[in-house]
């Protein structure tokens, strides 16, 4: 069938194809230019069949709603998306700061480990001195093998 109307068009004279072409512009389904020395329409827009005259408004109207709403939704995401990023930064900003405070308390609890530390060798140190008497009455008891096993009878 196609072919057919194909045949059909090249059998065209030039004549009928620019009367064909002007009715077709004035009705505006398509806007193009004709050759009519080499006997060639070039088509710059066509209107579908199924578009009924009129009807290319509110498709223009359609598409620029959509368009508008898809803005919207654009800046509602960026929006988000900012949020999202400063809260981001928030939880990195405190996360940063746990770290800070944990590395001071590690570092004021080995600190005062180590005080207490100096403390009490500075304690041990008195007691285990030679001119403490405490220290020189204690006598050291050794149980024996034989002593252990008349305990646990």
């Amino acid at each position: 069938m196609i072919r057919l109307a194909l045949v059909n068009l090249c059998n065209v004279n030039s004549v009928h194809l620019e009367e064909l072409h002007k009715n077709a512009t004035r009705q505006d389904i398509i806007h193009g230019k004709l050759f009519q020395d080499r006997r060639f329409l070039e088509i710059d827009y066509a209107q579908g069949r199924d578009v009924p005259p009129g009807y290319i408004s509110k498709i223009a109207k359609t598409l620029e709603d959509w368009v508008h709403s898809c803005e919207a939704i654009y800046n509602c995401l960026d929006a988000q998306i900012q949020i999202a990023n400063a809260e981001k930064s928030k939880r990195l900003e405190k996360k940063k700061d746990i770290e800070q405070k944990i590395i001071n308390l590690k570092k004021a609890f080995k600190t005062s480990q180590i005080s207490d530390n100096d403390d009490s060798m500075q304690i041990d140190a008195r007691k285990t001195s030679a001119t403490n008497p405490e220290v020189r009455k204690k006598t050291c008891r050794t149980i024996r093998p034989a002593d252990f096993f008349k305990f646990n009878k």
